[in-house]
This record gives C-alpha cells, sequence and structure tokens, in this order.
C-alpha cells in the first residue's frame, strides 16, 4: 500500500503482475485522445483490493468501466466493430484533419469533445453501427474482456458497488455493462450529450447524482489517475492495473493504401504528395489530358488511375522488402516494416485498385468525347479501358516479383521496364502530345 502526499488516511493501491513491467496499453488516440498517458503503475498484489475495500467508510462504492470492470476501452471496442471498416476510418481520419473539435469552446476541448465526435459522427452516417454493437459485438466483447477477478469479488454482498462509473457514452457502455454487473447503476454520458460528463468531470457528477458525503466517504476504484478529482475526493482511492488489459487501437490490423509506402519504405519523405501526387501525376496529366476536350475531368481520370495503379505497386514494395529481408545480405530495410508488412493486404490492395480505377476510367471517357455519350457505348468502352488496366495491374505485381527475386546486378536492365509499366502504359488509354511524350 502505498499512502499519498495528501494525507494518511488516503491510500492508493497499484496493481500489475510481477514480471511484466509495462502493461499492454494502446496509443492515446485508443483510450482516451484528449487525455494525458497515465503513468506506468508498479507492481503489487491482486490481494490488496480487498484490504482496501474492508477500509470502506460510510460511502458508496464507486468502480470505473473501461479497463477496470471491462478489460479494454469501450470507445475504442466500439470503433473497432464498425463496418465496412475503410468507411469508418475514412470518416474518422476526416474528423482527426479537420479538427472539428475546435468549434466547440473551452480549454480541454479535445479531452471533451473529440472522443464523442468519434462516436456519434460515424454512428449517424452508419445507422446499422449500434443495432449491430448491441446484438452481435458487444455480447462477445463483454465475454471476452471480463475482468472475472473484480466482478465476481464485487458481487459479494459487503462489496456490492453504488455504481459503475464511465466516460464513455450510454449507447456504446449499457450493453456491455449489463452483462457484467447487471441491477448496478451506471453512470456515463449519453449518446447525444456524451460530452457533458467529460466536461464537469466525474466528480461533480457523483456528487449531484449522490451526494457529497457518499463521495467523500467513498472507495473507488480505478485503472487512471486521471480520475485525480475523484481519487481525492473520497476516503479510499484504489489505482489498479490490469494484466489483462489489452486495447486495440481501432485500425491497426487495417489495410490502408499507401500507408506502408509512407511508414515503412520511404518514413519521413511524404512520397504519396512529393513523388506520386507533384511528381507522377503532374507528368502524366500534362502528357495527355492537356488537349482533351474537357482537361480538367481528364486530369482527375489519370489521377485517379494513377493512384490506383500505385496501390497496386506498393504490393510490389512490400514484396521486394520481405524478399530482400530472406534473400539478401544486407537489405534495405527500415524500422517496423515487419509490423507494417504484416497489416499490409495484397487483396485489398487490388480491391481498392479496381474500384478507384472504374472511377478514373468513368471521367477519363467522358473528358476525351466532345458534347453527350450514350450511356450504354460509355460503359463498354470502361469496361475495355478497366479491363486494360487491371491487365496493367497483373502485369506490374508479376514484373515486381521477378524484379525483387533477380540477382543485384541484373536489376539495371530489369527496372527501366518496371517504370514504363508504372508511367508508360498510359499510351493504350488516352494520346500523348509529342512534348508530352518526350516529358514521359
Amino acid at each position: 500500500m502505498r499512502r499519498s502526499p495528501s494525507g494518511a488516511r488516503k491510500m492508493i493501491s497499484f496493481f500489475q503482475p510481477v514480471g511484466q513491467a509495462d502493461p499492454l496499453r494502446a496509443s492515446a488516440d485508443a483510450r482516451n485522445p484528449g487525455s494525458p498517458e497515465p503513468e506506468d503503475i508498479p507492481v503489487t498484489p491482486l490481494a490488496e483490493v480487498e484490504a482496501a475495500l474492508t477500509l470502506r467508510g460510510r460511502g458508496g462504492l464507486f468502480v470505473d468501466f473501461d479497463e477496470t470492470l471491462l478489460l479494454d476501452n469501450s470507445t475504442a471496442a466500439y470503433l473497432r466493430s464498425l463496418r465496412p471498416r475503410m468507411l469508418a476510418w475514412f470518416i474518422l481520419k476526416l474528423i482527426t484533419l479537420s479538427r472539428v473539435w475546435l468549434l466547440f469552446p473551452g480549454d480541454r476541448r479535445k479531452h471533451v469533445y473529440h472522443d464523442w465526435l468519434r462516436v456519434v459522427i460515424p454512428t449517424i452516417l452508419m445507422p446499422w453501427s449500434l443495432p449491430l454493437w448491441r446484438w452481435h459485438h458487444a455480447p462477445r466483447i463483454a465475454r471476452e474482456s471480463a475482468n472475472t477477478p473484480l466482478i465476481n469479488l464485487l458481487k459479494q454482498p459487503a462489496n456490492r458497488p453504488t455504481a459503475v462509473v464511465s466516460l464513455g457514452f450510454g449507447a456504446v457502455v449499457r450493453p456491455l455493462h449489463d452483462r457484467l454487473l447487471p441491477g448496478v447503476p451506471l453512470v456515463c454520458g449519453t449518446f447525444l450529450g456524451g460530452f457533458r460528463l467529460r466536461s464537469t468531470g466525474k466528480r461533480k457528477h457523483l456528487e449531484q447524482a449522490f451526494g457529497k458525503g457518499a463521495v467523500a466517504g467513498s472507495t473507488v476504484i480505478t485503472n487512471s489517475e486521471n480520475d485525480r478529482d475523484l481519487l481525492d475526493a473520497c476516503a479510499v482511492p484504489v489505482v489498479a492495473a490490469w494484466s489483462d488489459a489489452r486495447v486495440a487501437a481501432p485500425f491497426a490490423d487495417l489495410y490502408i493504401p499507401f500507408r506502408y509506402m509512407e511508414r515503412a519504405k520511404r518514413p519521413g519523405q511524404r512520397y504519396l504528395l512529393n513523388g506520386v501526387i507533384k511528381y507522377d501525376i503532374v507528368a502524366i496529366v500534362l502528357a495527355y489530358a492537356w488537349d482533351m476536350p474537357q482537361p480538367v475531368l481528364a486530369a482527375l481520370g489519370l489521377a485517379l488511375i494513377h493512384l490506383a495503379v500505385f496501390a497496386v505497386y506498393e504490393a510490389g514494395y512490400v514484396d521486394n522488402d520481405v524478399s530482400g529481408s530472406k534473400w539478401e545480405k544486407r537489405p534495405t530495410l527500415h524500422s517496423g516494416y515487419e509490423d507494417h508488412a504484416r497489416r499490409f493486404s495484397v487483396v485489398g490492395a487490388f480491391a481498392v485498385a479496381i474500384a478507384v480505377s472504374v472511377l478514373g476510367a468513368v471521367l477519363l471517357n467522358i473528358a476525351e468525347v466532345q458534347g453527350s455519350q450514350p450511356l450504354i457505348a460509355l460503359a463498354k468502352v470502361v469496361v475495355v479501358d478497366v479491363a486494360l488496366i487491371g491487365g496493367l495491374f497483373g502485369a506490374i505485381f508479376l514484373f515486381f516479383r521477378i524484379f525483387n527475386r533477380s540477382a543485384p546486378d541484373s536489376r539495371s536492365v530489369l527496372y527501366p521496364l518496371l517504370q514504363t509499366l508504372r508511367l508508360g502504359i498510359y499510351g493504350v488509354l488516352a494520346s500523348a502530345t509529342p512534348s508530352g511524350a518526350a516529358l514521359i
């Protein structure tokens, strides 16, 4: 047991299994993006939880939910459950990039609004998410991530909690809570007003609900010293880290186009922007789109097709690194490439490439003609073009595999051919100006 600096009556108990120096934790984005990362919690036997509960005063027993009662984070688990995942990732990425929480008042607005927006906006745009969560995902997560030793301890009559407390959101937390400690009151944010509890803090909210006396004499069990306002107000504060707590970031294992290239193949170079867009796409647009009847549409179509090509080209990058690690004596590999290679999906890369190339082919064919074109004729041309582009995808991937398995001294002959597939193949889709062909 440790006594806090604030007085002898304060007791904070830390728990973590012997032999595990750092409890498994996810990034701040997965657990609570607006809060500081909790400090590492040293080792103390589980028996001290029972010892702390015997010191209960006249107040209640308040138990934190995330990573305490549930050995996961309810918000992160809900975001992991969103389907289709690529669409969910795209929505959440827009929220992060737009920094929409800055539209709200307050100095702590990221802590107050970020997680709330990450739950509310995808749920509104993907309305099937909550029913799927309630009836399919939540039962499985509650079963797999229940903190059974703590739950069994709390089910003893003398230890019955006054309430379970969470900064999460009722529509997400309640289906989990009802399977872990049914019948025990749950204090958490609402779906549309979940930011209010984060703004006021757990202490004020509990004092309004149960009275200051109940909080002042209470025992609080939580996993994080981020609940400092409540820990300082209660009689017996218990901070416990549980070795089985695992909070996976929502999209840690999701295939994201160009992530391998940006983080593992060419880290820090911003190659998608500087190499693919500013270099390749600008050259392709100047070569092929300049003289078309609708050059803007043509430029968009060619840009999409080249991004699709590069999604497959990225698969060649992954194969290049994996092959190099196996057969080359001194491969040029960046740290963390193995983790990113495991996340990469060749099937996902081809699926994204085909989907994007269809849109690109439609725009390119519309741009090539003056006036209107019959829909059936346009569809036929697009099918032919997509077939040609699909053949290009296969040729790039196959040629890359041959290149990656060739002796290093022979690659200087193969490399120009690989670059021709990357940039020169557009000649089968559109006509280049003489100066554009020279540029390519």
